[in-house]
């Protein structure tokens, strides 16, 4: 009961779809031997807009193999604060055999880079004049740490578009 997410005194049934699923029995007799070892999924669903989600942290560290689903809500923006950070991490260390899920509704976007500095006027600043400086690379939408299967269909996934250079005199 506790494994799928209900009461320690809950009624269930070896039938009932989620006892088979989790026994990994779609049909035929389960055996209390079909359950050594098992873990419910985990389910993770983001549902309001996020900064910088490192999803092992997110769905408590797992230190045994699982199934991860993670669901971006439709019109939800999972976002960068800084180009050193990715939008979504998978973080980690991962069990061996875990797999994660990534269904994306909404919109992954890494954050933008740094506009470069603009050149100086040697009239008004020390001679010579100076072009402007290199705008800054962009962020990562996703950083990857383990293997992911990601359902995007109706999602965006954009990694941070780089700075504009400075003008130059």
């Amino acid at each position: 009961n506790v494994e799928l997410g209900l009461s320690a005194t809950a009624k269930i049934s070896l039938n009932d779809a989620a006892v088979r699923t989790l026994a990994g029995k779609p049909s035929g007799a389960i055996s209390s031997s079909n359950f050594y070892g098992k873990t419910a999924p985990i389910n993770y669903n983001i549902t309001t807009n996020s900064n910088n989600i490192n999803i092992y942290t997110a769905v408590g560290s797992p230190s045994t193999a699982t199934t991860v689903n993670v669901t971006i809500s439709a019109g939800v923006i999972t976002s960068s604060t800084s180009v050193s950070n990715p939008a979504i991490d998978l973080g980690g260390p991962w069990p061996s055999g875990t797999v994660i899920n990534l269904v994306n509704n909404g919109t992954i976007v890494g954050k933008g880079g740094a506009g470069g500095d603009g050149g100086q006027y040697g009239q008004y600043y020390p001679s010579p004049a100076t072009n402007g400086g290199n705008g800054g690379t962009g962020g990562n939408a996703i950083k990857l740490t383990y293997p992911i299967t990601i359902t995007n269909a109706n999602g965006y996934i954009y990694g941070g578009g780089g700075g504009g250079g400075g003008g130059s005199w």
